[in-house]
């Protein structure tokens, strides 16, 4: 049996207000999914994954509304801040353990899966696993707020197999090995819109590292990877 391993997509959202659907400012997101079988054939699209939202009030709230596709998410559960759920025509609506005033600021965590489907955001063929989501695909593999217009900050961790290259939005923090597993950690510090958010890697990805000289001191370089 293939050993699981885990992705951690963390995603903070800021200035993003969601009135129209009874929703917050969201301020952040820690997203967790389990893909190490994607990457073996016959390479199949279903994973688990966890997803901590947190969010601003800007308006009385007892729910919150997120974009989640029927067709390509199922969601188990909801913990935290939230305490029930209905996901019906592609909208996750969580109801909030109690009413939320103006100025707090609190926290609501998603189990859901993944399923098997070809639903044009995420891709898993070939040992090769990426996303291509916009304008609107997002919601297609994790829950969200999924608005070209809103953008958010990025941090990003994958537990991927030790012969995967990953790479995300940002600068890659730091890679790590822990047993048979690669830890990658991506950090944007800039705002992109949720379908500009992206997970690209391969098995076997030749890599190649070309270091740039200044020409003012060539002992000061920068590696460049491709």
């Amino acid at each position: 049996m293939l050993k699981q391993s885990s992705i951690l997509l963390i995603i903070i959202l800021a200035s993003l207000f969601l009135r129209a659907q009874n929703a917050p400012e969201r301020r952040g997101g820690y997203y967790c999914h389990k893909l190490y079988q994607c990457y073996f054939s016959p390479y199949p699209k279903n994973f688990s994954a966890s997803v901590i939202i947190q969010f601003s009030v800007d308006s009385t709230l007892t729910t919150i509304k997120l974009n989640a596709v029927n067709s390509s998410l199922v969601i188990d559960s909801v913990r935290m801040a939230g305490v029930s759920f209905s996901h019906a025509d592609n909208i996750l609506t969580i109801t909030l353990d109690r009413a939320y005033i103006p100025g707090e600021i609190a926290e609501v965590k998603i189990y859901y899966r993944h399923l098997n489907v070809q639903d044009g955001a995420l891709y898993a063929t070939g040992g090769m696993l990426f996303t291509d989501c916009e304008p609107e695909g997002a919601r297609k593999w994790f829950p969200c707020w999924d608005q070209p217009s809103d953008k958010a900050l990025l941090d990003l961790t994958a537990h991927v197999p030790l012969t995967v290259k990953f790479a995300s939005n940002g600068k890659l923090m730091d890679s790590v090995f822990s047993a048979d597993t690669l830890i990658y950690h991506w950090q944007s510090i800039h705002n992109i819109a949720t379908y500009l958010v992206v997970m690209t890697s391969k098995i076997n990805y030749n890599l190649d590292i070309v270091y740039w000289h200044k020409l003012s001191d060539p002992a000061d370089s920068v590696p460049m990877r491709f």
